[in-house]
């Protein structure tokens, strides 16, 4: 069974480890390069300090005023002094190298994170509703954070393998010139253990990958704990909702405790052998009892120290491949975004347009069909209201006519043509939603009505005295300013209502789509947004999806919908002598409306 938002390509073979570098940093071919440069040049400067301390060393110990460094075929002989002079001079240029190495990988590091959020962000949001649906409960957030950290994290590490690996090189090449046999020795050992110790990093990739896995069930966990918590205190049932999220919890943990002992334990074990190897190494010169001390302690400085670029690049080279399913899975998410992604005409609307269905059939699942051959029309500026029990198909209906959706077969037509020739952006502008639950965000109320939109502030008190919500408005301390919020206390649900109204209103749409616009709200606010509605009547093209038999009242046309197909359309009257259903449910209001009346 495949996971939602699982990488699709975890199961198969893993690329070489060159292609693990090249897919962390991309095609940052220009600081890549200068990462390669400065680690050569920086390798070079460490490999003749320490090669000039061994000298200064043997020196000393013969009390000779000369030291002579010999590096293959190079033979350069100088005071104590200038040898000094000459260190100290390396060093200097050794520790600004280093600088410029710290540098470009934050920075690389940096830009990559700021570039992969941008990216996703980008995709999801120009993704289609059915490819933003496939993520589960906080999915996206876990994308756009964790995930994108532990990438950006790979980043540094394939940096860190490039920076180790190459002073590594020159040390190493450094010591071959020195002493080639002790040096192939250890080299060749070097190798063997890193084939041996290849099962380990295979695992961490796996343990990597499960605690991918596992923080994604934990976001899931986190989202749906927020999204509940008022329920659970309700129920007194916080015990249970705490414990459920403690699993998650400590799955994530268990995982994270893998991920973290594997790759601590292979860098560790790594060095150590290395280690071994260069005492190894050392006892075989002394076997062979060379005479030249001086290159002895210099082979000694230059596998030392190199061994601890060696464990260096391969912890960074095991954390690598712990790091791989985190950007498979960014990359299947960016995949599977586009892939979700609509195309668009370049038409435009102009006036307010008529809306047709014709023989439209959709479906979530080619099992269960939700809607079949729904077929009505809608003329220009003509109010209709969409009924039917729930699970009829019509949340799916509003979503098709916003153009969220595409239909499985039949036509969606815009004023005679396909809706998809239509360019997003006029799209956007005719079309506008308010849903049954408008969401607000942190900001003022006036931002809230704009929503991101270049609108005046004209326009904005505008939309918000046809919503009549402008009075509410204007009683607040800071009027337009008010700061608000989802969870502000404030903002009463029929404000709350109405100020998703507003901001539906505030770009002047030719076609308004409400999704059961007064189901949860007061009298008082039921009858404003009523009012609004009447007062729009005419100036655009309204579709109404209600239960609330009252809000029909402004409609020319009704349509009922029935296990998703058209039961009945037109008008009041007609609608009820051909639907059982709109028939029970005008008997229902009825009733209601008689008992709840106030006695006279």
């Amino acid at each position: 069974m495949t996971r939602r938002g699982s990488s699709a390509s975890s199961a198969g073979p893993h690329p070489a480890t060159w292609r693990y570098l090249k897919r962390f940093l991309g095609a940052r071919v220009g600081a890549t390069s200068a990462l390669v440069a400065g680690s050569l040049a920086s390798g070079l400067c460490m490999s003749a300090v320490l090669a000039i301390l061994a000298e200064i060393a043997a020196a000393l110990v013969s009390r000779h005023p000369t030291a002579a460094l010999h590096l293959g075929p190079v033979n350069v002989t100088a005071t104590i002094s200038m040898w000094t002079v000459v260190g100290l001079g390396t060093m200097g240029l050794q520790l600004l190298l280093q600088v410029g190495l710290a540098y470009l990988p934050a920075r690389v590091m940096a830009d990559l994170q700021a570039d992969l959020r941008r990216q996703l962000f980008d995709a999801f949001t120009t993704a289609s509703a059915a490819a933003q649906s496939a993520d589960g409960e906080g999915q996206f957030q876990e994308l756009a954070t964790n995930q994108v950290v532990q990438v950006t994290q790979g980043t540094i590490q394939s940096t860190a393998v490039i920076i180790n690996g190459l002073m590594l090189a020159v040390l190493v090449a450094a010591a071959f010139a020195v002493g080639p046999l002790t040096t192939v020795l250890v080299i060749v050992a070097g190798i063997a253990v890193f084939l041996v110790l290849r099962p380990v990093s295979r695992l961490g990739t796996r343990h990597g990958r499960a605690l991918s896995e596992a923080q994604f069930r934990y976001a899931e966990g986190v989202h749906q704990a927020v999204s509940l918590s008022e329920e659970a205190k309700v129920f007194g049932v916080m015990g249970e909702h705490r414990r459920s999220l403690g699993a998650l919890s400590d799955g994530a943990s268990r995982r994270l405790l893998a991920s973290q002992f594997t790759g601590r334990i292979a860098a560790s074990s790594f060095q150590n052998v290395v280690m071994i190897l260069v005492l190894a190494g050392l006892g075989i010169l002394q076997a062979a009892k060379v005479a030249d001390l001086t290159s002895f302690g210099v082979v000694v400085l230059l596998l030392v120290r190199g061994s601890t670029y060696a464990q260096q690049m391969y912890g960074s080279y095991h954390w690598l491949r712990q790091l791989v399913p985190y950007l498979d899975r960014v990359d299947e998410a960016r995949r599977r975004y586009a892939m979700g992604t609509g195309t668009r005409g370049t038409a435009r609307l102009a006036s307010i347009p008529s809306l047709d269905f014709e023989r439209v059939c959709f479906s979530y699942t080619a099992e269960v069909p939700v809607l079949r051959d729904v077929s009505f029309r809608i003329d220009p500026g003509q109010a209709t209201g969409i009924v039917g029990p729930t699970g009829a198909g019509k949340s799916t209906l509003v979503q098709l006519l916003l153009g969220l959706r595409q239909a499985g077969s039949g036509r969606y037509l815009v004023d005679g043509r396909p809706h998809t020739e239509y360019s997003a952006e006029s799209w956007t502008q005719a079309f506008s939603y308010l849903p049954q639950e408008p969401r607000l965000m942190r900001g003022s109320v006036a931002d809230n009505i704009r929503f991101f939109r270049e609108v005046d502030d004209a326009a904005v008190e505008r939309a918000a005295r046809l919503a009549h919500v402008h009075d509410d408005i204007v009683a607040w301390p800071d009027g337009y300013d008010t700061m608000i919020g989802q969870r502000a206390d404030a903002v009463s649900g029929g404000q709350r209502q109405r100020i998703g109204l507003a901001r539906a209103l505030v770009a002047g749409p030719l076609v308004l789509i409400l999704d059961e616009p007064t189901s949860a709200l007061d009298n008082r606010s039921e009858l404003l947004i009523q009012q609004s509605l009447s007062e729009l009547r005419g100036q655009m093209t309204l579709v109404l999806v209600a239960h609330r038999l009252s809000t029909l009242a402004i409609c020319d046309q009704i349509i009922v919908l029935q296990g998703g197909a058209v039961e009945a359309a037109g008008s009041i009257g007609e609608v009820t002598q051909a639907s059982e259903y709109f028939q029970q449910a005008m008997a229902i209001a009825t009733a209601t409306t008689t008992t709840t009346a106030p006695a006279r």
